[in-house]
């Protein structure tokens, strides 16, 4: 399944920081889009950030019809100053085909098998040993028989062989004339020969010999099928098994390709969520919280290396909270750096109510201006109704031709620029924040954007980006 089957998305994303006396419960609204039914596990996983009750996600598959959805909620507490991460992975549980070779045991053996058996022989010498340990126990009435001739006499008189092997000294020396007897009983009497193997088997593992055990047990698979040489296989001790046991292996089995299935879980969704956070809020953080508001995660974290910032203290009916972070996200991930924010709406412009946004300036901006390297720009930024196309207007002073030069060189002519030395000139947040704010340090600018700026982020990144080294 692509990506874009499969759709999670927040239902109430928090547009204000995260407070770490807080716990947030986020809803996510988790659409298959697909053609078929879909079992998923959608993983929570936080860095800078506790997860309430984590174990509940995991090993644990959500069954979602073809076009519908269902919520999923996610406990959330910060642990850091800064930025805080929410990631959500989904994956997919899918029956998967596959051919497999699987051993089984062969039906019957294989006539290569069989004759290979036939044709082994321990002795290097069998004449020469049947005359040497057998023959003379043996009453012959011909005399100056042949060598030929021996060999018929002991296929004519296997039981008296038996019983003379048997009466050899060493269990060494009987293994392989057992073997031999064996191989000719195979041609004429299989049930006799299965008797002759066990005792070769049982007199092989009582001297600890592997000699002649494999190739009789091949035969056991060949006259009573290779279940029973299996089964013989087992009762042989573990110290002499595993090697008979290997060695056997592809002579008694054999692979064969089955058809199977298996569940298998492929990762089709991999998103996150940044929060900008403060682990232990102080009055001025509740403050911002109270107002709706958010701090860019730079200024949290106390990480001063930027030198232009926006001051949005304006308020709108709608969130600008999500043009303005989406700007500075990207321009931080492509640069390393980006610009300062700080949104908290007022709601009168008089001086009794600026109390707590000076409080909060002297904590976030004047406090830390020693940190400040630079000159910084800060835009008291507010935003007006669509006009007849995208345009930026700022208040008339010494920099308006590097501004304009800006503006320029990043919009050519798809923008107007104008420069205002009225309306928008001053103003009563442009004095409360001239008073608080060092002119050393901080150079304030009010800057005015058409809600082209904020429908597309783009164009406010755009622009805020030339600023950034």
């Amino acid at each position: 399944m692509s990506k874009d089957l499969f759709l999670i998305e927040p239902l109430n994303f928090p547009n204000f920081i995260l407070c770490g006396n807080q716990t947030y419960s986020l809803v996510f609204k988790a659409t298959n889009n697909g053609s078929e039914t879909g079992d998923f596990q959608i993983v929570f996983t936080g860095d800078g950030l506790e997860i309430k009750d984590e174990k509940k996600f995991k090993n644990r598959s959500i069954k979602i019809e073809p076009g519908n959805n269902v919520n999923i909620s996610v406990d959330i507490t910060p642990l850091v100053d800064g930025s805080a991460k929410l990631a959500i992975q989904t994956m997919q549980e899918k029956k998967v085909s596959y051919i497999d070779k699987v051993k089984h045991l062969r039906k019957i053996l294989l006539d290569e098998t069989i004759q290979k058996a036939l044709a082994y022989s321990c002795i290097s010498n069998l004449d020469n040993l049947l005359v040497k340990n057998v023959l003379p126990k043996i009453d012959f009435s011909e005399n100056d028989i042949s060598k030929k001739e021996i060999a018929l006499k002991i296929k004519e008189n296997i039981d008296k062989s038996i019983d003379l092997i048997t009466d050899l000294d060493k269990i060494s020396e009987q293994v392989p004339l057992y073997y031999e007897i064996i191989k000719i009983l195979y041609q004429k009497d299989k049930k006799k020969c299965l008797s002759v193997i066990h005792t070769l088997i049982e007199k092989a593992i009582k001297a600890g010999l592997t000699e002649g055990i494999k190739f009789s047990i091949i035969l056991i698979g060949s006259i009573a099928g290779p279940k029973k040489a299996v089964e013989t296989i087992k009762n042989i001790p573990e110290n002499l098994k595993k090697g008979i046991n290997d060695e056997l292996d592809s002579y008694l089995w054999e692979k064969i390709e089955e058809q199977k299935t298996k569940i298998e879980t492929t990762v089709i969704s991999s998103i996150y969520y940044n929060f900008n956070s403060v682990k232990d809020p102080d009055q001025n953080i509740e403050y911002v919280v109270k107002k709706g508001g958010n701090i860019s995660e730079n200024l949290l974290s106390s990480n001063f290396t930027s030198f232009v910032g926006i001051l949005c203290l304006f308020r709108f009916d709608f969130s600008i909270f999500h043009a303005i972070e989406a700007s500075y996200s990207e321009i931080l991930n492509e640069k390393g750096n980006s610009f300062y924010y700080l949104i908290a709406p007022q709601d009168n412009i008089k001086d009794s109510n600026f109390i707590e946004l000076k409080s909060l300036l002297n904590k976030i901006l004047v406090k830390n201006a020693k940190k400040i390297e630079s000159k910084t720009y800060i835009f008291n930024l507010d935003f007006i109704p669509y006009l007849s196309k995208p345009t930026i207007i700022i208040e008339d002073s010494e920099e308006n031709l590097a501004i304009k030069s800006i503006v320029e060189r990043s919009f050519g002519n798809e923008i107007s620029f104008i420069i205002d030395s009225g309306l928008f000139k001053g103003g009563e947040m442009n004095r409360i924040l001239r008073e608080t704010l060092p002119e050393n340090k901080f150079k304030i600018l009010n800057l005015v954007m058409t809600y082209d700026f904020l429908n597309d982020y783009n164009m406010l990144k755009k622009f805020l980006n030339e600023f950034i080294k």
